[in-house]
């Protein structure tokens, strides 16, 4: 599923970096993150989500979903930066799982 077919609809959200690339999966889990899937950064309480955006981009991701752009950026990587990264997500996860 191609990301614009993901993010349609979704508030608030800046899209920058590659325009349309096609996921096919999502992962919260740096280390499950696999060529082609989106990454999750969620911020907690004790481990930030964003601390592992290089990592996921170094697996393969090819679009990242966070509140905040990371310093160094890929160019061959969509950003999603949203203000609610789990409210964001639960859309994305409705229309990708259907």
């Amino acid at each position: 599923m191609k990301v614009r077919e993901l993010i349609d609809g979704i508030k608030n959200l800046v899209l920058t970096g590659t325009n349309n690339p096609e996921i096919s999966g999502l992962a919260l889990d740096s280390r499950k993150v696999r060529s082609g899937f989106l990454f999750a950064a969620i911020p907690g309480t004790n481990m930030d989500g964003h601390n592992f955006i290089a990592k996921a981009v170094s697996a393969g991701a090819t679009a990242i979903l966070c509140n905040v752009l990371p310093d160094q950026r890929s160019e061959s990587v969509s950003y999603l930066v949203v203000q609610d990264v789990r409210g964001a997500l639960g859309e994305i996860c409705s229309r990708f799982y259907d």
